[in-house]
């Protein structure tokens, strides 16, 4: 029997646990059904500037420690400031999409990273955390901007130590 485990990430860097956001489609056939998000909804990178709240629910497996294995919770304890800052989108194909590139303010803690980028409405990010007691989370998020400053999508990656994680995440930005 498997327990449910919630992973609690070191408070000196409130940021690697994961933001509430609400999913929504509008519904563009009139008939209950819910489109599915895409890199051309009118959403861009630049809903993602501002206090990043992450929170998101998965699994965690193939770990040397077996009790870290099973369900996984990841929440932000606190909001960490993320930048998008607007960049020309050679590789947006001339569809009029914008580029904005992710990255962390200066007044994140030392122990966090965080690189990315937005093209319309896809977000791609990673994030890092050293942890205190050695070694490091490392996971990827894949999603799409889903409302006014609010994100959704999927993730996986490494951490702590050996485990491998995957699940879906919500992003709210304040």
């Amino acid at each position: 029997m498997r327990r449910r485990r919630t992973w609690r990430i070191p408070p000196v860097v409130g940021a690697l646990a994961l933001a509430a956001a609400a999913i929504g489609c509008q519904d563009p056939n009139g008939d209950g059904s819910a489109a599915e998000p895409s890199c051309g909804d009118p959403f861009t990178g630049r809903e993602l500037d501002g206090d990043w709240m992450l929170s998101g629910s998965g699994m965690r497996s193939e770990c040397d420690m077996r009790r870290l294995e099973g369900e996984l919770s990841l929440r932000t304890p606190t909001a960490f400031d993320v930048a998008a800052e607007e960049q020309l989108a050679a590789d947006a194909g001339g569809d009029g999409r914008v580029r904005y590139v992710l990255s962390l303010r200066s007044s994140a803690p030392a122990a966090l990273q965080l690189t990315g980028e937005a093209i319309g409405a896809c977000v791609h990010f990673t994030l890092t955390e050293d942890l205190e007691e050695g070694g490091a989370l490392q996971y990827d998020f894949d999603g799409h901007i889903t409302g006014n400053n609010l994100a959704s999508g999927d993730f996986d990656g490494r951490g702590p130590e050996s485990c491998e994680v995957m699940g879906q995440f919500q992003l709210t930005v304040r």
